[in-house]
């Protein structure tokens, strides 16, 4: 019987794109992999779910929607890392015998010098340097091309992909060439957008989980650019910063940039 490996990272479509090396590690450890997330991420469970890795629905109140292999035990020890921030068993992954339970969630409030992202990698004792490689997500290819119809692109178009909205509301960017601006689209989910990313000569985005996804599928060739979310100008990328690899370009305000 296989052990299982609960995680506590319920909220954060980028937050769960990073912490894929996490849970692909524990499932070649032999684990089954078990992380509850908010049902407003839902939309990450037909990329990302396999055999080995589930990702059980919860409630905005995080009542449980779906039932899991040591649910009691799972909620239980959510709400003791999330209340007894000084207690150093949720500073590591706790081994409990028939599971392992890892508090990635609040493990920047123990690790505050590593930041909201490196301090996940760095409770789980993992590398995170290559993260970017262990992130396999499962295409809609059929809607890909329909959004591409949809907007007017072909692969001779050069455009600028630009991305205004985050958690913390909208940015405004003014792009002075030809720009495709990211927005919802009835029955097209962020990962219905891979194909424009992929497709563009420039990238223009607020702090949120695009980054993320462009870290895996934006062309290096590409110039990005990345705009804190905050608008008082203090760089909210900073804690993402050392976990990036392609060039990026930071501005404090999309005012500070330079586009032509």
């Amino acid at each position: 019987m296989k052990r299982v490996c609960l995680i506590h990272q319920q909220q954060g479509i980028g937050d769960l794109l990073f912490i894929q090396k996490i849970v692909k590690k524990y499932c070649q450890e032999g684990f089954n992999v078990i992380c509850p997330i908010l049902t407003q991420h839902k939309i990450i469970l037909n990329c990302v779910t396999t055999e080995t890795a589930r990702y059980p629905l919860i409630s905005e109140k995080s009542a449980l929607l779906e039932s899991f292999e040591y649910a009691r035990d799972h909620i239980f020890l959510v709400s003791a890392c999330e209340t007894h921030f000084g207690d150093s068993l949720f500073a590591r992954p706790l081994d409990a015998g028939d599971f392992v339970f890892l508090a990635l969630g609040p493990s920047y409030k123990r690790f505050p010098e590593d930041g909201v992202m490196l301090s996940k990698y760095r409770l789980a004792g993992i590398d995170h340097s290559d993260w970017q490689d262990f992130v396999s997500i499962r295409r809609n290819l059929k809607s890909e091309s329909s959004l591409l119809r949809l907007l007017g692109l072909d692969k001779d178009r050069k455009y600028t992909l630009i991305n205004e909205y985050s958690s913390n509301g909208r940015v405004e960017i003014k792009d002075p060439g030809d720009a495709i601006y990211m927005q919802q689209i009835k029955g097209y989910t962020l990962f219905d957008w891979i194909a424009v990313l992929e497709g563009c000569s420039r990238l223009v985005t607020v702090d949120t989980s695009l980054v993320l996804l462009a870290e895996v599928f934006l062309r290096k060739t590409a110039p990005a650019y990345l705009i804190s979310k905050w608008p008082t100008g203090d760089p909210s990328y900073i804690g993402l910063q050392p976990a990036l690899r392609l060039p990026w370009v930071f501005a404090p305000y999309a005012s500070d940039l330079k586009l032509d």
